[in-house]
């Protein structure tokens, strides 16, 4: 139901849906959820377009127009990951697109002239002052590896050697949004009480996203229903 209202929605907006990037510059001046959360609600940006009856870009490729395209964007030709949150926002193949044409993935980046870089160690500390120190461009681990790469810093991956999950939500003063217990969605569903009590799981789902917050479905999956949800929600 969150996506048929969330879809909805974007019916009165879908002009603006043509790149993944140009709707992200025109969402956040909107207030809807940008590129990657509608990716992960409808499976790709090609399949949202569908479903609002819109034109769809190429996804079938010559070896020569995949070679042209990462010669033409190959400051992007780094990791799996970075390559692909590229892709997405500029309507571009996928790493596995890629891969298929050239065997592996060290071969589009030989092809393109990009080493692999060594990577530097960090102690536990390090790890844990640049956390602080760019707690607020830490969203997701997609985008943050997207941002490490361009700062020079260290990967979730690399992170996650020295905190577990909690740990990293701690440091960084953010709502965990795994694990939660029926404690800690109503802690925070009382911190946010005027928008979780006025809003339906696709509204809520938007702030929720804006603001690092867990989705509607998790209260759905530990209370039954969002009505019930929103019932239960008491002060402790």
């Amino acid at each position: 139901m969150e996506n048929e209202e969330l879809l909805e929605q974007l019916e009165h907006h879908k002009s603006e849906i043509t790149t993944a990037a140009h709707w992200n510059s025109y969402a956040k001046r909107a207030g809807l959820p940008d590129s990657n959360r509608l990716i992960a609600n409808y499976g790709s940006w090609n399949k949202l377009k569908r479903m609002l009856g819109l034109p769809v870009t190429n996804t079938s490729y010559t070896p020569i127009e995949i070679r042209k395209i990462v010669k033409k964007h190959k400051n992007y030709v780094r990791t799996q990951s970075v390559w692909d949150l590229y892709a997405r926002e500029h309507s571009l193949p996928s790493s596995k697109t890629l891969i298929k044409s050239f065997g592996t993935w060290s071969e589009v980046r030989k092809y393109v002239g990009n080493k692999r870089e060594r990577k530097p160690t960090y102690t536990k500390k390090e790890i844990k002052d640049i956390l602080k120190n760019h707690a607020p461009n830490f969203q997701n681990r997609t985008q943050w590896d997207v941002y490490a790469k361009e700062n020079k810093l260290p990967t979730y991956k690399t992170i996650k050697k020295f905190f577990d999950y909690e740990e990293i939500t701690r440091i960084l003063n953010k709502e965990k949004k795994i694990n939660l217990s029926k404690d800690d969605l109503r802690r925070i569903a009382l911190k946010h009480k005027d928008v979780f009590l006025a809003s339906s799981m696709a509204k809520w789902d938007i702030y929720a996203f804006e603001n690092n917050l867990p989705r509607s479905s998790t209260f759905h999956k530990h209370f039954g229903s969002w009505n019930k949800s929103k019932n239960e929600i008491k002060p402790m």
